[in-house]
């Protein structure tokens, strides 16, 4: 799923227009591919390496894509990688504990007189350092202290897409990330659709809905996270969640009023007109 920030969209006479990526641009591919090649390349390195690296490919590639938006493109790709990313921590003590264990003994260290080093610098800070190494059997005690910054975690496994898969997931978020804003979604599903397995996710996602017959097969009215109280992130995380889980079948057709930029829009979707591909696997998996 994409943040706000990440969401690109275009407004065209009271229609708004998702961005899209082409799986078949040779350009947006070998993005993608490299993308996915620097996330499994560091494996087990720690994850402020990772995002130091590609902070600077957002003004490497970027422009490939987009001379004005490519690394705002280049980090929601990154996003979706994160999410096939598993973080560890880099070491099974417990850094709050041995960093105040350090910060105790630290404080009861007599003041040491003016124009002396100050607490933790030499010679005493490597003796608080010794004894805490000491107690706790831990080498290396400087590294653990802050070792539970996020900082720190290493990427312990990665579920790589094919670029082709993550350019897919990119244009699915897009659309996924424009539901946060919605007022209201009807979907009208046509006969030879899957009612069920739409219901299915309906009744997952816990959302609020209305369900009515039509000559063709079932009108479904969902309500949007902003007609729910003024609107609520958890809300707009489930119906978004949804569109996938619909990608599943066919024929369908979506319009949701939604709110964008302060404006009052209409995302208009058709199973038989769009090439979004859902990621999910089946019922199971959502």
């Amino acid at each position: 799923m994409l943040r706000g920030e990440h969401v690109i969209a275009r407004l065209a006479r009271g229609r708004l227009v998702p961005h899209r990526l082409s799986p078949d641009d040779g350009r947006v591919v070998e993005v993608a591919r490299e993308l996915c090649a620097v996330y499994a390349a560091n494996l087990r390195g720690p994850r402020a390496d990772l995002e130091a690296r590609l902070t600077g490919l957002e003004e490497e590639l970027g422009p490939r894509l987009d001379a004005r938006r490519g690394f705002k493109i280049v980090r929601a790709l990154a996003k979706l990688l994160e999410e096939l990313a598993t973080w560890e921590a880099p070491t099974e003590a417990d850094p709050y504990t041995v960093r105040t264990r350090v910060f105790e003994l630290a404080a009861a260290l007599p003041e040491p007189p003016a124009g002396e080093p100050g607490l933790l610098e030499a010679p005493t800070r490597d003796d608080v350092l010794l004894r805490v190494a000491t107690e706790t059997g831990l080498e290396d005690v400087s590294g653990i202290m802050y070792a539970d910054r996020q900082g720190a975690q290493l990427l312990g496994a990665f579920e790589e897409p094919s670029p082709e898969g993550l350019i897919e997931r990119y244009n699915v978020a897009q659309v996924q990330g424009v539901l946060y804003a919605a007022k209201e979604l009807v979907v009208d599903l046509d006969e030879g659709a899957d009612a069920r397995l739409v219901f299915h996710y309906v009744k997952k996602m816990a959302l609020i809905y209305r369900l009515e017959p039509t000559p063709y097969g079932y009108r479904l009215h969902l309500d949007g996270p902003l007609s729910i109280f003024g609107g609520t992130r958890k809300y707009g995380l489930r119906l978004a969640k949804f569109l996938p889980g619909l990608l599943l079948t066919s024929p369908w057709r979506l319009s949701a009023n939604v709110e964008w930029k302060g404006r009052d829009a209409l995302l208009e979707l058709d199973s038989g007109k769009n090439d979004l591909k859902s990621h999910y696997l089946g019922p199971k998996d959502a």
